[in-house]
Order: C-alpha cells, then sequence, then structure tokens
C-alpha cells in the first residue's frame, strides 16, 4: 500500500513537470475525535466525521485520530495549540479559560430550545467575537457543537422530580462552575474528571452526574445509574477548536472550504438533534431506567434556585449577552 502510494506520488510529479508545471500540493487537515465512533448516537463524532469528509471532497487530504488515541482531553487541547494537531474536539471549559464570556452559552435556563441556540449562534456573530477576543491564544474556534439536547440529571439513589428530591444526593461537576449550580438546587457536589467517573459511581464518592441523555449508555455508565430526569438546565456543548497557525496559515479560498464543511456539519447536527433526544430517552427505559420530566412548577423552582449563581458569575458584559439571547428565540 505504501508503495503504491509512493508511485503514484511520483508518477504525478513527474507528469507535472513535463508539463512544465509545478505540482500543487492539497492542503492537509488533521483532527482529533473526542467520543467513540458512533454516528448515530455521538453528536460530536457525527460532527466532526461530516466535517472531515467535506474537507476530504473539497481536496483536503484528511487524517484522524481515535478517541484518546494521542492523549486525553488536556493533551489533545496542548497538541492543536501549539500546531501539532491541527483541529480538536474538545471540552467547552478549554475556550472559556481563554475567554470567560464563553460561559454565557453555559447558563442555567438561558435557552427555550435546540432551535434557539442555533438561531442564537448563526445571527449573533458570537463565535466570531470569541475568536477576535481569543487571537494569539493559539486556539481558533470552528464551531460549538451543542450535544444531545439539554443536560440532564442522572443518578443512582432515587426519581429527581422537585428540588427537595435532591437532599442528600452527592452530583459529579464537570468544574468549579457547575459546582455551583449543583450547590443551587440543593445538592452536595464534588468535582472529579470524566475518566474517574465509573470509579465514583462504584464507591460512592458521587451518586450521579449532570450530563446529555446518551452519555451512559455510550460511555459504559448503564450499570452505575438507574435515574434520569430531563432538566432542560442548561445546552451541554463541546468545541470543534482548530489550531491558529494552521488557520492562518490556510489561504482564503481554503478557508472558505472549512467554513463550508462547518456550515454542513452545524446544519446537519441541528436537524439531527431535534429528533435524537427522543431516541435516546427510548434506550435509557429499555435499559431499565426511569424517566422523569420536570412540571412546569418543578422548573419553575429550579429557574428560580439557579438564578443566583446567575447573578453572582462574573462574566464580562453578561447583560448584553443575556440580551441577544433572549432576542433570538425564534
Amino acid at each position: 500500500m505504501h508503495f503504491n502510494r509512493t508511485l503514484t506520488a511520483a508518477l504525478a510529479v513527474s507528469a507535472a513537470l513535463l508539463t512544465g508545471a509545478a505540482p500543487a500540493a492539497a492542503q492537509s487537515v488533521s483532527l482529533a475525535y473526542d467520543t467513540p465512533p458512533s454516528y448515530d448516537v455521538q453528536p460530536s463524532y457525527r460532527w466532526a466525521k461530516n466535517f472531515t469528509d467535506k474537507l476530504a471532497e473539497a481536496g483536503f487530504e484528511v487524517e484522524t485520530f481515535a478517541n484518546n488515541s494521542i492523549g486525553g482531553e488536556a493533551e489533545r487541547f496542548d497538541q492543536m495549540r501549539s500546531g501539532l494537531l491541527n483541529v480538536d474536539m474538545g471540552g467547552y471549559a478549554f475556550g472559556i479559560q481563554l475567554v470567560p464570556e464563553m460561559e454565557v452559552i453555559r447558563l442555567p435556563f438561558v435557552f427555550d430550545s435546540m432551535e434557539h441556540l442555533s438561531n442564537y449562534l448563526k445571527t449573533s456573530g458570537f463565535i466570531d467575537e470569541m475568536n477576535e477576543k481569543m487571537k494569539g491564544s493559539g486556539v481558533h474556534v470552528l464551531a460549538i457543537i451543542p450535544l444531545t439536547g439539554f443536560a440532564g440529571f442522572f443518578n443512582n439513589k432515587k426519581p429527581i422530580a422537585t428540588l427537595a428530591d435532591f437532599d442528600g444526593i452527592r452530583m459529579r461537576a464537570l468544574d468549579a462552575s457547575q459546582l455551583k449550580l449543583i450547590e443551587a438546587i440543593g445538592a452536595n457536589g464534588v468535582v472529579i474528571p470524566f475518566s474517574e467517573v465509573p470509579a465514583a459511581l462504584q464507591t460512592g464518592v458521587a451518586d450521579g452526574y449532570i450530563n446529555p441523555v446518551n452519555v451512559p449508555l455510550t460511555f459504559g455508565h448503564g450499570d452505575l445509574l438507574k435515574y434520569y430526569t430531563d432538566s432542560g438546565m442548561f445546552v451541554s456543548v463541546r468545541l470543534a477548536m482548530a489550531s491558529e497557525s494552521w488557520w492562518d496559515g490556510l489561504s482564503d479560498q481554503d478557508k472558505a472550504k472549512v467554513d463550508a464543511a462547518v456550515a454542513y456539519a452545524d446544519n446537519d447536527l441541528m436537524t439531527w438533534t431535534t429528533g435524537a433526544v427522543e431516541v435516546e430517552k427510548q434506550k435509557l427505559r429499555d435499559a431499565g431506567f426511569e424517566v422523569t420530566e420536570l412540571s412546569p412548577d418543578a422548573r419553575a423552582e429550579f429557574v428560580a434556585a439557579t438564578a443566583s449563581v446567575v447573578d453572582q458569575l462574573d462574566i464580562p458584559n453578561k447583560d448584553v449577552y443575556l440580551q441577544a439571547i433572549e432576542a433570538a428565540k425564534p
């Protein structure tokens, strides 16, 4: 196989020399996945696969790396930022570390639906603005990747239908920001890296976590959790991040190809996500989970309980962004 590729390349060069033209080098892109390869289950994988397929159609040479094959979240991010990796599918928290304003996307109960989120991202110029603030950081955000619906509550103790049900429950927190939300709704919280979640659930260090509906079955936590509440609390998102050096080195023509691939992947994902939520809920039921929907009164309780957290968060220009999000309601 290697010999055939080498021979083909050599013949192409020879042909170009005979015609007096220099061989045109195809632009390349390397991308690291952040989930198992499940196109019809994992939103991040679906987005990345569509993105790289479109770039391949546009003439890019594509190289992809399986989840964790070149390191975990932090290692992949560092490789992308330094230019060793072109595109990383990574955690949203990395963006917040670089530009605190990005936190507004994850505030509780600011989006009413996935359509609301999509409309905001398409019309507000939010990503372009964040990239301006991010210049010189080594990172260029290509897309904000919504996962399967809004984040919900999973636990292995009891159904959660009201704030009072969180009494005595210890929830795993993604980071310090999420820890504040967990404490605001009356649960105990502890920050735990995702790789350590199975052990934490098995040993009782944590009783549950906040995640999109498809996470437990995808990552093998199905036997460790029993209850799911569709809270609609906040959108669970990740990032498609490009190395700034790679992005800046692209020609205007190649940047347009990348933008077109991003738009295609974005549109497909938003369409797919709407139907995927109910499919994943049924998978939970089939796996023995008890699924709870919050009543309007219960949701109002959660909104009120988390309002103080939103007020206390020190996010630059927070009110301006919240007004723009409100204005983007479809």
